[in-house]
């Protein structure tokens, strides 16, 4: 998903500016935080993943949660720690809505 996000990113960066785009990744903050005080980052975009269990399992697991939903099976699969299973139900039920902004 990510690199399907990237490559769209791409894309519509290249049609707003109409003319070629050069990429470049870094995965070391620093490096990027040096280069942009430089001025040798003409153009950046902070992108970040998250671990799916940061955010779902504590709000659900620890009961944080339950005046939205409390149900046995949602609790089965927090016990078994079982992240897309859980992801998955709270999508079905529109618990959680994705929004992208990248």
């Amino acid at each position: 998903m990510v690199e399907a996000l990237h490559e769209t990113v791409l894309e519509s960066i290249r049609k707003a500016l109409g003319g070629p785009v050069l990429i470049g990744r870094l995965v070391n903050f620093e490096a990027l935080t040096r280069m942009a005080k430089s001025g040798k980052a003409p153009a950046y975009i902070f992108g970040w993943l998250s671990d799916p269990q940061d955010f779902g399992y504590p709000s659900f697991a620890l009961g944080l949660a339950h005046d939205v939903i409390s149900e046995p099976e949602l609790s089965s699969l927090l016990e078994r720690r079982d992240v897309n299973a859980v992801e998955q139900f709270m999508l079905d039920r529109a618990l959680i809505v994705p929004l992208i902004y990248y």
